[in-house]
């Protein structure tokens, strides 16, 4: 269990899209998250599913199969070395492609640019597969990981902590 809070590092600025597993070393990681909402602050998180946006769109996935980016987290962890990570892989669980790049962590180089990310989340995006939660306190949100990103937009109210649990599912 670590406290997750958003008016230290990530300070009250948004947050683009990402996956939370991005910055650890391992390529595989069927991480799960499950956020318990500590604070009151009305700040949402927006969640996408890029699963079943890319499964909507075989083209894109037959493009991504055989690409590589860089991901590097923008604060210290201890990886600070740059990982390379395919741009998406088959779900341990299911049998659908997930995608593992974004544009918080990944290294601009070569064919991977933001631009690149915006144009491509603008290509796949659907309204249908988004969802966005406003925490009330108490609140908890259960999300695989490995097939949602999520964001945070801009805030200005007061400190946003959340409690995140990590479990990979095959430890139980």
């Amino acid at each position: 269990i670590e406290i997750v809070s958003h008016d230290g590092i990530l300070k009250n600025r948004d947050v683009p899209w990402h996956l939370d597993l991005t910055h650890y070393p391992t390529q595989n990681i069927p991480n799960r998250l499950l956020y318990a909402f500590e604070d009151i602050n009305k700040t949402p998180t927006i969640f996408f599913n890029s699963s079943l946006a890319l499964k909507k769109r075989p083209d894109i996935i037959e493009n991504l199969k055989y690409r590589y980016v860089y991901h590097k987290a923008t604060y210290n962890t201890p990886w600070n070395w740059p990982i390379k990570r395919p741009c998406i892989q088959k779900h341990p669980y299911h049998d659908y492609w997930s995608l593992l790049i974004n544009k918080s962590f990944c290294v601009e180089k070569d064919w991977f640019t933001r631009k690149w990310f915006d144009e491509f989340i603008e290509d796949i995006w659907d309204d249908d597969l988004e969802y966005v939660h406003t925490y009330e306190k108490g609140d908890l949100v259960v999300y695989d990981n490995l097939s949602l990103l999520h964001r945070r937009p801009t805030f200005k109210d007061g400190p946003r902590r959340l409690k995140r649990v990590t479990w990979e599912p095959y430890w139980y």
